[in-house]
């Protein structure tokens, strides 16, 4: 059968899918690199776009939740981009592992923003307080 990018294997002499099976493929890898190029800025936009309505969320914690998780999201997705376009493979490299940690960083942002809105007391224990020290609101002495 065929895969996004093409056919799978070669067929046989006698193929059930004959010379048709050799076609080109439906999307190119050039095709491919821009329009991952193409999402993933147009996600680094929208998550900064949303951090200037976000920051008016009137709940505090919510506020701090929904921020950082559209930060981190920001920041993940720019790195993408950077990796992506980036010149050389210990660059590339770098900027991979930077992406690769944010991302990380991206689920125990999820995890606190949706304690908060669902209004679980997971916000409030010590072992978020690193989360909570990632925003400009609230420093932790």
């Amino acid at each position: 059968m065929f895969r996004l990018l093409g056919p799978s294997t070669p067929p046989r002499k006698g193929s059930l899918y004959g010379e048709k099976h050799l076609a080109k493929p439906y999307i190119t890898a050039s095709m491919l690199f821009w329009i991952h190029l193409l999402g993933f800025g147009i996600a680094t936009v929208l998550c900064f776009l949303s951090l200037l309505r976000a920051r008016k969320v009137t709940d505090r914690e919510t506020r701090i939740g929904l921020v950082t998780l559209l930060a981190t999201t920001e920041g993940w997705s720019l790195s993408y981009v950077g990796y992506l376009v980036a010149p050389t493979e210990s660059l590339t490299n770098a900027i991979y592992l930077v992406g690769l940690t944010i991302g990380f960083a991206t689920v125990g942002c999820w995890l606190y923003f949706a304690s908060a809105y669902t209004g679980r007391t997971i916000t409030g224990t010590a072992s978020f307080a690193g989360w909570q020290s990632v925003s400009t609101e609230r420093s932790w002495q």
